[in-house]
């Protein structure tokens, strides 16, 4: 028998949640990875241990790889504390997928790419591909690159090849379109002596796409899965890190994301997004759902298993913030490459939640709107404004909602019919909270104005 929920406890137990998060800065060290290790922290446990791979020689291979499996046991905890459709019934936003009508095939499709709101690009290694050979590491036959005319977001046409020229006897697994439809960048996937990547450069000239002509990055491996930026003057894509690399090129380990300036001139060099996005992990299919938000698939970051897709919220060009999409777009299995319209409200995915022997299939995604709330600021009443501040949002239930904050004002959506409490904390201040309920009869909006307190240290003697 379920125990009565009482506020007192409710109030009590957030507060000591709380309380633990708001402990002070200070430099990441092992000792403290192990200790949160040792408590079952495993959130905070992973980050730590992150943060000392990034500082750890490479030439210290046993200890990077004694951190690389402590990270892997970390994450394998938090998947299995997380439930698949824990964040779909949480204050997170909502969405709705379904299974794209018209791209069913016995094998696998993926890697979807949206042009001009009308055309679907895909990867697929259907029958109908134009090579004959077959890979050696799926056993399945070289993929090949189609394109459907979109007539609603869960329906596309029937599916036809890309031109020969594009499409060979090696594997196209991926396209990116310049915004103004001029050149297309194609990822090709070989097995001579092992699995190789390139990304090839293919132009449009007399509504002929010309033969793609490889794309030189020698400062990185095995480049793939390119995407344009909306303005059309950066090449995003992900690629491995050579061991001579600089420190402004070197990546976390596994397939990082860099980006470069395009055109490409000679000499250029690919830039490293940094160690917010990129971890010792796959960083793959880098895609813009707007000006200001870059989508990928990482298997490095804490998520529900497997490959997960993640945006990043970008300043100036620049990573600030990474959001772990909710249920129903990531699950136990395999999601990835995700594609927006221009509205960034509606797309397709990559997953293989339902095909029985694993393969990939496309979904379509469209974000639900939310009819409750919550907006607020921060406000400092002593010290000086801290960098990094979160906002904390918990549900009756105990569902918990949480975001990196960087400027003093937030919006949150809210499930209707709920009990929260929210708070605001950061290192070294005390923390504000409010408790309330939302009402499935209405929409409202939610007003939360927190204030931060400085509290000094105490001084052991």
């Amino acid at each position: 028998m379920k125990r009565p929920y009482t506020r007192k406890v409710f109030t009590i137990s957030v507060l000591c949640l709380i309380g633990f998060l708001t402990i002070g800065c200070r430099a990441t060290h092992l000792s403290d990875a192990a200790r949160s290790y040792a408590h079952e922290y495993w959130h905070e446990a992973y980050a730590s241990y992150r943060k000392v791979y990034a500082k750890t020689d490479r030439k210290d291979k046993a200890k990077r790889e004694q951190i690389r499996a402590r990270m892997e046991s970390c994450r394998a905890r938090l998947n299995a504390t997380q439930k698949p459709n824990q964040l779909a019934e949480s204050a997170s936003t909502s969405y709705r997928v379904a299974v794209v009508k018209g791209t069913e095939s016995p094998r696998n499709e993926w890697a979807p790419v949206i042009f001009n709101d009308h055309q679907l690009l895909f990867a697929s290694d259907r029958k109908l591909t134009f090579g004959t050979g077959k890979s050696k590491q799926t056993g399945q036959k070289f993929a090949d690159l189609f394109s459907a005319i979109i007539a609603i977001p869960d329906s596309v046409a029937k599916p036809v090849h890309l031109p020969n020229t594009i499409n060979s006897d090696a594997g196209e697994e991926h396209c990116a379109v310049h915004p103004k439809g001029t050149f297309m960048v194609v990822t090709r996937r070989s097995e001579r002596k092992g699995v190789h990547y390139e990304l090839l450069l293919t132009e449009k000239r007399n509504n002929t796409w010309s033969i793609p002509q490889s794309i030189p990055l020698s400062d990185v491996a095995n480049p793939k899965h390119a995407c344009f930026s909306p303005c059309g003057k950066w090449l995003y894509f992900a690629a491995q890190s050579r061991a001579d690399n600089d420190e402004s090129v070197r990546g976390m380990g596994g397939s990082d994301l860099y980006r470069i300036a395009f055109p490409i001139v000679h000499n250029s060099i690919p830039e490293n997004l940094g160690n917010l996005i990129n971890t010792p992990f796959d960083e793959e299919y880098p895609s813009f759902r707007n000006d200001t938000t870059l989508c990928f698939t990482s298997d490095g970051h804490a998520g529900f298993g497997g490959k997960d897709i993640f945006q990043c919220i970008l300043r100036e060009q620049l990573p600030v913030r990474i959001e772990h999409l909710p249920a129903p777009v990531n699950s136990t299995a395999d999601d990835y490459a995700i594609a927006f319209f221009s509205n960034g409200k509606k797309g397709y995915f990559t997953s293989s939640r339902e095909h029985p022997k694993g393969y990939s299939s496309l979904f379509a995604v469209e974000q639900l709107p939310s009819l409750h709330r919550l907006q607020g600021s921060v406000a400092f009443i002593s010290g000086e404004t801290p960098s990094v501040y979160r906002l904390k949002l918990v549900s009756r239930s105990g569902e918990i909602v949480e975001r990196l904050l960087h400027d003093a004002t937030f919006s949150v959506p809210l499930k209707p019919n709920e009990q929260y409490l929210v708070a605001v904390y950061a290192a070294g201040y005390r923390s504000d909270f409010m408790e309330f309920s939302t009402s499935s009869k209405h929409t409202d909006t939610y007003i939360f104005n927190g204030k931060l307190h400085f509290s000094v240290p105490q001084v052991n003697e």
